[in-house]
């Protein structure tokens, strides 16, 4: 799945996570289940032809299936792992067939996949990857971590204007849809860096709450965002993916300025959460669902990982 997505503009074609999710999971699953190469070629088939998700899933105003369709696609994977080892068949020619992948979703353009060739210096794409700080899409990250900065120098001083640097593909996935400036949906809301921004600044934090109570409705937040305008610089996006910038300058009444520049390195995200940082965000995403007697008891657990003898006890330790 990392390795389609480094090399296969899928999204930019309009087309969805799932569609290489749903690869990564079969070839998963079909690897634990044992499947012979011949078997393995199937499950691929029947993981990706029935399951060519679009990108409308995040365009406009986003609904509850935009946290589903991830999970939506890797459990079709698994379906179609399973469906191979019970000997179905799938379609013939799954990408460089007539109406095949390459042909129907990227005009005929192919892409060369990077896959294990069995030397030592292969790295999985799993490797490169983190888990996120903020419950907000990726590319609010960084402007998140910039914003609390200017927060503290701001030191309690009020706004009059506010201006985003960032660079293209951040302002495509999280700024570029005018429902990304006053979202009306919590799922609009998480993907948006202009309401990411606003909370920080406000409120010093930006979690589950900014979301499940529907912050992203409240006037003072809206008022922010109506006096914020963002930039795309060349300068930032050519420093992409190697580095990630993002500035953002207040203006003060008095006409005074006062800004906070972040960048973040592929160094930065592949070293990823501290391990109490990682179990902070856990206690605070999961405090609605789980006791502090349970969340202590899914850390414990998933710490043991690496010798459970069932790592289903993981998932029995999860249950409500």
């Amino acid at each position: 799945m990392c390795r389609f997505t480094d090399a296969v503009p899928f999204n930019t074609a309009g087309w969805d996570q799932p569609v290489t999710g749903a690869i990564g999971t079969a070839m998963a699953a079909g690897r634990l289940m044992g499947l012979d190469r011949a078997a393995m070629g199937h499950a691929l088939s029947l993981a990706v032809i029935p399951n060519l998700a679009t990108y409308q899933t995040r365009a406009g105003e986003l609904s509850m299936w935009k946290g589903c369709a991830g999970p939506n696609g890797a459990r079709n994977g698994v379906f179609a792992a399973r469906l191979a080892a019970a000997g179905m068949t799938g379609p013939a020619q799954a990408f460089d067939g007539v109406f095949g992948v390459w042909n129907q979703t990227l005009g005929g353009a192919r892409s060369d996949i990077a896959l294990p060739d069995g030397s030592p210096d292969w790295q999985w794409g799993l490797r490169q990857t983190n888990i996120k700080t903020h419950a907000v899409r990726d590319s609010c990250q960084l402007p998140i971590f910039t914003a609390l900065d200017l927060r503290a120098a701001l030191a309690g001083r009020p706004i009059d204007a506010l201006t985003i640097e960032t660079y293209r593909s951040a302002w495509e996935g999280a700024v570029k849809d005018p429902e990304l400036w006053a979202p009306k949906t919590r799922e609009t809301a998480d993907h948006s860096m202009l309401l990411s921004v606003a909370c920080a600044l406000l409120d010093g934090r930006v979690t589950p709450d900014s979301f499940e109570d529907e912050r992203f409705r409240d006037a003072d937040v809206l008022d922010l965002i109506g006096r914020t305008e963002v930039i795309v610089r060349d300068d930032f996006t050519a420093a992409t993916p190697g580095r990630r910038n993002c500035r953002i300058r207040a203006r003060l009444a008095g006409g005074e300025t006062v800004e906070a520049h972040r960048i973040v390195t592929l160094e930065d995200i592949a070293r990823g959460m501290s391990d109490a940082d990682l179990e902070a965000k856990f206690r605070e995403t999961s405090r609605r669902t789980y006791t502090a007697e349970k969340q202590d008891k899914v850390i414990a657990t998933v710490a043991r990982l690496q010798t459970l003898a069932d790592v289903s006890a993981v998932l029995d330790v999860m249950e409500l």
